[in-house]
């Protein structure tokens, strides 16, 4: 009898010991990825970002201190998974958490998982939040942007790195493969559905196709409805309040304060705008945008996207205002209770007066695609989107 109960009580022990294992796992408040999807021409800019990031707060090391993970893809190389951590002098320790192979793509659904897998397998936390750096051309699908197929002649096209201001498209690989991009339904079944928030260093990535796409994924977006400068966000301070707030829609608020103050305040180049979009809210935007739609069918197809607000470079109208287009076509109570909606959406949002050569005369920090029907294979792709199904914009 004391044998059998000597084993009990050390399986008790045991099991005590894995639950508190098991528990201490979660002690980790905060991991956050960032994924640097940089094989193309935005290459050379990765490494004064990470720059900018380690002169900022970095996490001290520990068994269950808060994880800041970068995914590096520079051209050329091999993509890495790292660790950064300050030691107990307060030097940064970079150490390798996973290596990928010469010939993988970063602008890749199964290579997105496979990171978050990697990371999260490594560094579990409560609370996750992700950093997407890149190209991005929003709800776009897979090379459009580069290539219209719609009859549209290239040169409209403005190429980053063909003018003065380098510009940031979601994701992009160039190899010799050919150029590899993610369409935001596959990023959004690429993910895990419990992001405190993720944050586009990408362009065009706040527009309403994108955050009803991931009202799923995370509860906060960040992202710009225009451009974003290769220069980025300003990661140096920025990382401070992400870790150490422990009130995100606060931190986050932080995030688009600084980022408006880091360009309006540059001299050289004085051009930015953001949104911070609460996730939650869309579902009920999209009623009010479905009663809309429906009652104004002959408004929507006679309006001009050109007499919008344009959020793109470019003459093709397929990033606009979704304020100032719903205020031309809705009746005063329509737009009332559209209004109230979209400011549950965008929670904050801010913009300069011009990005580059566009003036921003009316900004709601969100974009939306207004159908035009010289379009028309992009319009057949966009009636797949889930906004379009929710709201019957395009039937």
């Amino acid at each position: 009898m004391k044998y059998i109960n000597s084993i009990l009580c050390f399986s008790i022990l045991i099991l005590i010991s894995i639950s508190c294992i098991e528990n201490e796992e979660l002690h980790r408040d905060k991991m956050i990825l960032f994924y640097f999807d940089g094989n193309n021409n935005l290459s050379s800019t990765i490494q004064p970002n990470i720059d900018s990031l380690l002169k900022g707060y970095v996490p001290s090391e520990g068994l269950y201190a808060d994880a800041f993970l970068i995914y590096e893809h520079k051209k050329g190389e091999e993509p890495m998974l790292y660790q950064y951590a300050k030691n107990i002098n307060g030097e940064v320790v970079k150490t390798l958490v996973a290596m990928y192979g010469s010939e993988t793509v970063s602008a890749d659904t199964a290579q997105l998982k496979r990171v978050i897998a990697d990371a999260r397998l490594a560094y579990p936390a409560q609370e996750y939040g992700l950093i997407f750096w890149s190209h991005g051309t929003g709800w776009l699908p897979q090379g459009y942007h580069n290539v219209p197929l719609d009859m549209m002649q290239v040169k409209d096209y403005i190429e980053p790195g063909t003018d003065l201001y380098d510009v940031k498209s979601v994701g992009q690989d160039v190899n010799s493969t050919g150029r590899h991009e993610i369409e935001i339904q596959d990023f959004a079944a690429a993910l895990d559905n419990d992001y405190e928030f993720i944050l586009f260093d990408c362009c065009l990535m706040s527009c309403i196709e994108v955050a009803y796409e991931l009202r799923n994924n995370t509860k906060y977006i960040i992202a710009s409805p225009t451009e974003v400068l290769t220069k980025g966000y300003p990661y140096t301070i920025m990382m401070d309040p992400l870790f150490n707030s422990s009130d995100w829609k606060q931190a986050l608020n932080t995030t688009c304060l600084d980022f408006y103050n880091y360009n309006n305040e540059d001299a050289s180049q004085p051009w930015g705008t953001v949104a911070m979009i609460d996730c939650s809210k869309v579902e009920a935007l999209s009623r009010v945008c479905k009663k809309i739609f429906s009652a104004h069918r002959d408004e929507i197809a006679a309006i001009s996207p050109k007499s919008l607000q344009q959020y793109d470079r470019n003459t093709r109208c397929w990033y606009n205002d979704i304020d100032d287009f719903v205020s031309r076509i809705a009746s005063e109570s329509e737009y009332k209770e559209f209004t109230q909606a979209l400011n549950d959406v965008v929670v904050n949002k801010y913009a300069t007066e011009r990005f580059i050569t566009i003036q921003i005369n009316h900004f709601s920090g969100l974009s939306m695609y207004v159908p035009n029907a010289k379009y028309s294979i992009l319009n057949e792709y966009y009636m797949n989107l889930a906004w379009n199904r929710a709201t019957g914009l395009l039937q």
